[in-house]
């Protein structure tokens, strides 16, 4: 079976997770500036939505990786390739449900805050999942 590294594997993750993040938030932002909100209760409510589902897991990665960096030896811990290849899925697949609210204002009869809101039930359990796969890869030592 094949591996990979521990230690790659928890940069491609890190990786996937900003490039997807700063690309959530851009996207955030980019909707507030397009829609015209002028309101600072509408900007704080779409980001202070947006914020607590990437910032946590961000987090968790950074100070995992950093902690890491303090190590003089490598570690030669391997991650079978096909648990590595899941996680990048789940994280991947939390991403796109996390832009998917924004997008589906457009086929629900409630406003964006209301579609978030709502978009809460489901993405509170799925931010558990992610959290549960790099747990896996992120508390192994």
């Amino acid at each position: 079976m094949k591996t990979i590294s521990l230690e790659q594997s928890r940069w491609r993750i890190l990786q996937v997770w900003l490039a997807g993040s700063i690309g959530i938030l851009l996207f955030a932002i980019t909707i507030c500036l397009t829609r015209d909100v002028r309101d600072p209760q509408d900007w704080t409510s779409i980001l202070g939505w947006v914020l607590p589902h990437l910032i946590p897991t961000a987090s968790l990665i950074l100070s995992v990786i950093g902690a890491n960096a303090m190590n003089p030896h490598p570690d030669p811990t391997m991650v079978k390739l096909v648990y590595h290849r899941l996680v990048l899925m789940v994280l991947t697949a939390y991403l796109v449900a996390v832009v998917t609210t924004f997008l589906l204002e457009a086929l629900v009869p409630f406003d964006l805050i209301q579609t978030m809101s709502i978009a809460n039930l489901w993405l509170g359990p799925f931010q558990g999942i992610v959290s549960g796969v790099l747990s896996v890869l992120f508390f192994t030592k």
